[in-house]
């Protein structure tokens, strides 16, 4: 594939809601092929701009497929499984805990977990756990914003929670006819009572 026929083909994935995150990893990996062929291909930088991406992004992309060709992947697992399990070196454990994570429907969040027992790591905080729902590119954007700001991931989505709720709980004021209002009116706390789920503000 030659650069022009791969950056169109990179503007249809992007443009593509429907566009599934191993289409967009293969495609980035096939400008590396193009660039062992002799190609004038800037993977990353490239990528990056047609998907309007940070390069971190593109390259996590890449490294997962790569880590995973198609005869290896999972197709009853998404791809955030298979993020997971992509830091471990050995593939028979990478394929097992895949296998048992779909025979048992065991989410990201808790495949993740499971990884970080076998290395030796803590658990995750219980918040990681809230974002276990998200797709894993809006988790990356999370994790590229809270970059950018300087923070963590669970307090850069705290803030966005609170910041949110604080909108919300404005809105709700000048209506007392709802459960909101009437707690906002009442002297309440409805961002914890009402609005956000326990953990959330512990």
């Amino acid at each position: 594939m030659n650069k022009e026929l791969w950056q169109a083909k990179g503007i249809e994935l992007a443009q593509n809601s429907n566009t599934s995150a191993w289409a967009i990893a293969d495609w980035i990996v096939a400008a590396h092929d193009g660039v062992k062929q002799g190609g004038n291909f800037d993977t990353y930088a490239d990528a990056a701009r047609i998907l309007n991406w940070a390069c971190g992004s593109v390259r996590n992309y890449a490294s997962v497929a790569s880590a995973f060709p198609p005869a290896e992947r999972h197709n009853d697992m998404t791809f955030g499984h298979h993020v997971a399990v992509a830091g471990l070196r050995d593939k028979q454990k990478q394929h097992r805990l895949l296998t048992c994570a779909a025979a048992e429907n065991v989410s990201v969040a808790k495949l993740r977990d499971e990884v970080r027992k076998i290395k030796g790591q803590k658990p995750k905080k219980k918040m990681e756990f809230f974002l276990d729902g998200l797709s894993y590119r809006d988790t990356e954007i999370m994790r590229e914003l809270a970059h950018l700001d300087g923070v963590s991931l669970v307090d850069f989505v705290k803030k966005a929670l609170v910041a949110y709720v604080n909108e919300r709980q404005e809105a709700e004021a000048a209506r007392p006819d709802t459960q909101v209002g009437a707690a906002i009116a009442q002297g309440r706390d409805a961002r914890q009572k009402v609005f956000l789920p326990k953990m959330l503000v512990q």
